[in-house]
């Protein structure tokens, strides 16, 4: 796995809210796309040596790329609901509410929500019933 991209994306990413995040990796995968890469940016990310020449890139230490890492986000199911940002896909601020209770869990990540979640009859578009049923329980 090429660590760097990750890095570039998190650099990039760090202080933007989730809409505009996934906004960001949605461009983003549409430009790796198109862009032709050279041998240098496929070639993986397994050592020491890597880690110190990325730091040195990104005029970080060592300890900070992989606080970097380590402090990207993640679906947990440590809270009683989530909202779903459409901007991403539509470009408009509309929202999509659901309770965690009602959404898929990982595949592999006990106590994780899937990283594949579906805006389907669970989502709400109205808070307030969601808000309803979580107080409720």
């Amino acid at each position: 796995m090429d660590y760097r991209k990750h890095v570039r994306f998190e650099r990039a990413a760090k202080g933007l809210d989730t809409g505009h995040r996934s906004l960001l990796a949605d461009k983003v995968a549409e430009l790796e796309q198109i862009r032709i890469s050279s041998p240098d940016d496929a070639a993986p990310f397994t050592h020491a040596a890597d880690l110190r020449c990325l730091a040195s890139e990104f005029q970080l230490s060592q300890a900070e790329i992989l606080d970097l890492i380590q402090s990207a986000p993640r679906l947990k199911t440590e809270f009683d609901l989530v909202a779903a940002c459409l901007h991403p896909r539509t470009e408009r601020w509309e929202f999509r509410y659901a309770l965690t209770a009602d959404l898929d869990p990982h595949d592999k990540c006990k106590g994780r929500l899937s990283n594949r979640a579906r805006l389907d009859e669970r989502w709400s578009s109205d808070p307030l019933p969601v808000l309803t049923r979580a107080s409720s329980q």
